[in-house]
């Protein structure tokens, strides 16, 4: 039988566990950590990529802000023209709508209050 090194770590059940050692004299799970690290390390990528994407949904999130405040703009502007333009249609329109609204809730209400 082999005779074991004392320089060998053993293991609690008593097989020898190995480790590579370095150009530097560091094991390899050192050696590893340190290749991790300077790479930016897992934490660092995590953050980065998280940064990333909270920056390009702030960056989604303006440009729909402004699309729909010009569209809003936009349509405020059309129907301010309309009205000056046409007067009666534009009252028309408005009692049509009302109406509408008014024959939609006594429906509404007549079916849930009984």
């Amino acid at each position: 039988m082999a005779q074991r090194s004392s320089s060998t770590p053993v293991t609690e059940a008593g097989s020898p566990r190995f480790s590579a050692v370095y150009p530097e004299g560091e094991p390899a799970e050192v050696h590893e950590f340190r290749r991790v690290q300077a790479k930016g390390g897992p934490v660092e990528r995590a953050k980065e990529i998280l940064h990333t994407g909270v920056s390009a949904a702030e960056d989604s999130w303006r440009a729909v802000q402004r699309r729909f405040s010009h569209g809003r703009k936009s349509a405020a502007r059309d129907i301010r023209a309309f009205a000056d333009q046409r007067p009666l249609h534009f009252l028309a329109i408005v009692a049509c709508g009302a109406f509408a609204v008014g024959v939609a809730l006594r429906i509404w209400r007549s079916t849930h209050h009984g």
